[in-house]
């Protein structure tokens, strides 16, 4: 009981949510999302050991502090009391994953006031959260993605199959065995155009965004599964040093167009692989959309849609900015100037093309694309 006694004293906002046994429990299963949060936080503040994943410590402070406010708001309270009796009811790492996300995803706005949970309707999809600044209102969608279902039931195969062929007169047994969180589609002939596909392909209901309407959809990198992507994929292009020339995975899954190049470890020599699909913004069927919100562990950045039914507002966009961790420089966002929208949305537009063109021009005129 050392590790809940401890988690209790050092997270009491946070531990409060469970009862010891429950508590004990999430923190004894190594498959509970926030029961690995929780263990490895303890192994570095406490342990002093090295962590798997340095940010760690800051999602539990956040996650932490935001139950703290959620607690004494009447609204959130009893949202979070509904969410944490689901949590604890699901077998599923994903559901857990899912319900972690959007805590998490509210952990950013410094105001939750200005957030409101939708109220679900029986039979009806909603949107996660109505955000309203200023008498402008936003649906708020939150996606978190976890591990590939095929991908984690071919992994849970080879090591039920690894571990039935143990051998007793054998001290020391190793295997390897290759990871692809995103998937492993035979179709793409590289890990990137996976990643690309899969965020990409994030879907929604029709109706938890709505037609003509200011809607963000928002990624959250909370799930320890997607240790594949960082922030740094949110640029178009990532120079590798020794390991060659990236395209950014984040960037494209958004902005790219069927045919664009894909780059991964290219050095100017051998095939580079072509984009079979386009970007999310690129296709009509998320004309809805008006940003992709990606929050990472110690990192929030916007990218806007220029395709969108309806964009976000210069008050909307300038209170974004104060989200907390958020990374101008990441994001691909408009200036905030109301009487120039057109302006800024043609200039917006054409510095999107010119990267296209930057990540296309890589390609040397003796390398054959895939």
């Amino acid at each position: 009981m050392v590790l809940v006694d401890e988690i209790q004293t050092r997270l009491s906002d946070l531990s409060q949510l469970f009862n010891d046994d429950v508590l004990k429990n999430i923190l004894e299963d190594s498959n509970d999302p926030l029961g690995k949060l929780l263990t490895e936080y303890y192994n570095i503040t406490t342990l002093k050991k090295r962590a798997n994943n340095n940010s760690t410590s800051h999602i539990v402070y956040k996650l932490n502090n935001i139950v703290k406010k959620m607690i004494k708001d009447k609204k959130w309270n009893s949202w979070l009391t509904s969410k944490i009796k689901d949590y604890v009811k699901t077998n599923k790492p994903e559901q857990k994953y899912a319900i972690l996300g959007e805590i998490h995803t509210i952990s950013i706005f410094n105001n939750i006031t200005e957030l409101t949970p939708v109220a679900t309707v029986k039979d009806q999809q909603t949107s996660d959260f109505m955000y309203n600044y200023l008498k402008e209102k936003v649906n708020i969608e939150v996606n978190t993605p976890s591990m590939n279902e095929k991908e984690a039931k071919r992994q849970k195969d080879e090591m039920t199959k690894f571990q039935n062929n143990l051998s007793p007169d054998v001290p020391v047994q190793s295997y390897i065995m290759e990871i692809s969180p995103m998937g492993n589609n035979p179709k793409y002939s590289t890990a990137a155009e996976n990643c690309i596909s899969k965020i990409s392909n994030i879907k929604f209901g029709k109706k938890q965004l709505k037609e003509n309407e200011m809607n963000i959809l928002v990624i959250n990198f909370l799930n320890d599964d997607m240790w594949c992507v960082n922030y740094e994929h949110t640029t178009p292009i990532i120079a590798g040093g020794m390991y060659g020339f990236f395209s950014g995975n984040l960037w494209q899954a958004l902005y790219a167009k069927h045919g664009d190049l894909v780059l991964e470890g290219y050095k100017g020599i051998g095939k580079i692989a072509k984009l079979q699909f386009d970007g999310m913004f690129q296709r009509k069927e998320n004309r809805k959309i008006s940003a992709v919100l990606f929050i990472f562990s110690a990192k929030t950045v916007l990218m806007e849609n220029p395709y969108a039914q309806k964009s976000l507002s210069s008050k909307i966009l300038q209170s974004l900015f104060n989200l907390s961790d958020f990374d101008y420089d990441l994001s691909y966002v408009r200036w905030p100037k109301p009487f120039y929208k057109k302006l800024f949305f043609d200039a917006f537009k054409q510095k999107i093309n010119n990267k296209r063109k930057l990540i296309n021009s890589i390609q040397k005129s003796d390398v054959e694309p895939v």
